[in-house]
């Protein structure tokens, strides 16, 4: 079951919260329960997909945000270790860790930088299951979140065809650095769109699911 908005708050999280989302949707199918598409067997099923791929991409904002954190702590560590090092100023600093702690803590930062391109790259391949599934429903057919789409379709699956780069690096924003991570250091695509950051493309999803939902309940709730 989709956790509720209030068991997925994270202090300082900036990503959308998709619980709630969860709600809407069984709104939208309560309001078109009457309807003969709603009915068929192969809707049925794509109606219980749409709710599960909902929290699966919920789930793994949390996990990029607790791993973004751990990540951050060791490389602001690391950081600090390395400055000393080359710094004479603060050289008694370098005697504050052991060799196997350094190791320990330059392995931990490499599992979480991994961790975190996984996490990053899986939303936008299961957020892009949720739009397949979503676009069977006669309210979402044209659903096509700019973010999402753009990310999945150019940089991701058909990188060849629409950026000229060799860059895979994850970055950050640093005007924006509740943005969330970037993948690919933020290339341009053929167009000049370049990627504002997970966190925000995952609030476009999510605000722009969340209006036609509201919309098509409305709408059918009114006719009633």
């Amino acid at each position: 079951m989709p956790l509720p908005d209030t068991a997925a708050k994270l202090p300082g999280y900036k990503g959308p919260y998709f619980g709630s989302l969860v709600h809407d949707f069984r709104d939208y199918v309560r309001a078109n329960e009457n309807e003969t598409w709603i009915k068929q067997p192969y809707i049925q099923g794509r109606i219980r997909e749409i709710e599960f791929r909902i929290d699966q991409i919920h789930q793994i904002l949390l996990k990029v945000y607790r791993t973004q954190i751990s990540s951050d702590i060791a490389k602001s560590v690391l950081g600090n270790v390395l400055t000393a090092s080359i710094n004479p100023i603060s050289a008694n600093a370098r005697g504050q860790i052991s060799p196997q702690d350094f190791n320990s803590i330059a392995a931990r930062f490499g599992e979480t930088s991994f961790d975190l391109n996984f996490y990053v790259e899986s939303f936008y391949y299961f957020a892009w299951q949720l739009v397949l599934a979503l676009r069977d429903l006669p309210s979402f057919a044209r659903f096509e979140p700019r973010g999402v789409t753009r990310m999945r379709n150019k940089v991701l699956a058909h990188p060849a065809d629409f950026i000229k780069s060799e860059r895979f690096e994850l970055t950050y924003r640093t005007d924006e650095p509740d943005a969330g991570p970037i993948l690919k250091m933020g290339v341009a695509t053929d167009d000049g769109w370049t990627d504002p950051g997970l966190f925000l493309n995952a609030h476009e999803f999510a605000n722009s699911m969340r209006e036609i939902l509201n919309t098509g309940t409305r709408v059918n709730k009114d006719a009633r």
